[in-house]
């Protein structure tokens, strides 16, 4: 199992934190001491060879292309060859990690591999834009489900992972000054460039900052795709001091990309306060 929690922009994994390496002798020290302690007896920790070990590559998809997990399946054994069942199925679950019998099924995988000994063997799969595209919302993550079983040594190796969509380029702000005065306007341009292949729809920026005035949500519609949107503004700051103005994107599809940037508010003289 995988333990993990929203950071800014993608999933940071906490596995490590809370739980031994799998297949690690402390990971076995735990197991044999939980079964010592267990009130249900015929419940025993059985010795398996381990000589098959699994790696996912982490993979962050850009919207509008191929999602691809590779999955390389090495056996250290060196005179035998090993037998490998995969099992795996892509689903698409809500930033939090919660999956359920309702949420979209992208990609189920069954598959029989016969891994030489002492070589290696890469499977990877493929979730199209068309799979994934009508189906993800503002936020979502995508999980990969994989279980991988040895026949000849009944190894089993299971667990969970977390892959991101990103958006284009993300945001950027151009601001007529970056130091101006109390009540005084100043522009400010905002713009996003979406390099995917994919358009975006109900996209609006958010603009907010403690101590500038009017707080504005700007509307965009749709973005279509390899194109850049750009919307200007005149905000003003009523409080005096390094003031940080917070600009967000958001659509209906994935998370939300920020950016910011730091003004300095100066005092105003009394006849402009007048």
């Amino acid at each position: 199992a995988v333990v993990s929690t929203q950071s800014t922009g993608e999933r940071e994994d906490l596995t490590s934190a809370y739980k031994y390496a799998e297949g690690s002798e402390k990971e076995r020290e735990v197991q044999q001491k939980v079964a010592h302690f267990s009130s249900r007896k015929e419940w025993t920790v059985k010795s398996t060879s381990r000589d098959v070990e699994v790696e996912i590559g982490r993979e962050t998809a850009l919207l509008g292309n191929d999602l691809e997990i590779p999955i390389e399946i090495r056996n250290t054994n060196d005179s035998s060859s090993r037998t490998v069942s995969v099992s795996a199925q892509v689903r698409c679950s809500a930033y939090t990690g919660r999956t359920d019998s309702m949420s979209p099924i992208l990609k189920t995988v069954h598959s029989v591999h016969e891994v030489s000994a002492g070589e290696s063997d890469t499977v990877t799969i493929t979730v199209p834009p068309s799979d994934y595209l009508k189906k993800i919302k503002a936020g979502s993550v995508i999980n990969l489900f994989l279980q991988i079983r040895v026949q000849e040594t009944k190894q089993v190796f299971a667990t969970r992972e977390s892959f991101n969509v990103k958006k284009g380029s993300g945001v950027t702000i151009v601001c007529s000054s970056k130091t101006v005065k109390q009540y005084e306007d100043f522009d400010v341009t905002v713009s996003y460039t979406n390099s995917s292949a994919a358009k975006l729809t109900r996209c609006h920026f958010y603009l907010e900052g403690p101590g500038i005035r009017r707080s504005k949500k700007l509307y965009c519609g749709t973005v279509q795709a390899n194109s850049t949107i750009e919307r200007k503004i005149s905000l003003s700051a009523h409080r005096m001091g390094e003031r940080t103005l917070l600009v967000k994107f958001c659509n209906s599809k994935v998370a939300k990309a920020t950016d910011q940037i730091q003004i300095a508010v100066e005092e105003a003289e009394a006849t402009e306060i007048i």
